[in-house]
């Protein structure tokens, strides 16, 4: 994947399209904020000057036909506001692999530049239809890479107070009817009965 990243536009302004969709309505909306975190770090890692982002999210389903993001992100780039389109992963736009390749290449077509970090896409490497092929394949099976989302979502929670907790061997989630609740002044334990 090639990582130099040039604002091609007189003004020097880079402009980058981050996509961002959360599929269930049990997620949390956190969840797209800590991707977007990612995106502009690992952006402002590779370019030195002045960014502007425009977002686009919503709770939908990645196979849905009324997913806005998918369709206000083909929008943008059909009129050619961004010189670049940055997601973690293509999934976050949508996740049905054909509209992912439409996607793509309607990227390509309109010349804006997109790049899927953990997919390793980027439409600026000569090879990028191999890359998209394999990682629309990747992304459609099961998400081995849960891990790596569950990492981002608990350093976004930590810079923000939140805490913590990482358990060697995962964890259990106890069924409310089996949860006991122990107070001791501020402190409350949920423990699971024995």
């Amino acid at each position: 994947m090639h990582t130099f990243i040039n604002a091609s536009r007189p003004d020097g302004i880079l402009r980058v399209l981050k996509p961002g969709r959360i599929s269930t309505p049990n997620q949390r909306d956190e969840a797209i904020q800590a991707k977007n975190d990612t995106v502009e770090q690992w952006l402002r890692q590779r370019f030195d000057g002045e960014i502007e982002f425009k977002y686009v999210s919503q709770q939908v389903s990645g196979y849905s036909c009324q997913n806005e993001v998918y369709s206000q992100s083909l929008a943008f780039v059909c009129d050619q506001w961004p010189d670049l389109v940055v997601v973690t992963e293509i999934r976050e736009i949508v996740r049905e692999p054909s509209r992912q390749h439409t996607f793509i290449n309607t990227c390509v077509d309109n010349d804006v530049r997109l790049i899927s970090i953990r997919g390793a896409l980027d439409t600026a490497d000569p090879n990028w239809r191999q890359s998209a092929c394999v990682g629309a394949l990747l992304e459609s099976m099961a998400p081995a890479e849960a891990s790596e989302r569950v990492k981002e979502m608990a350093a976004y929670s930590f810079k923000r107070g939140g805490m913590t907790l990482k358990v060697r061997f995962g964890y259990e989630k106890i069924p409310v009817n089996e949860r006991v609740v122990e107070k001791n002044g501020d402190c409350v334990a949920i423990r699971k009965l024995t």
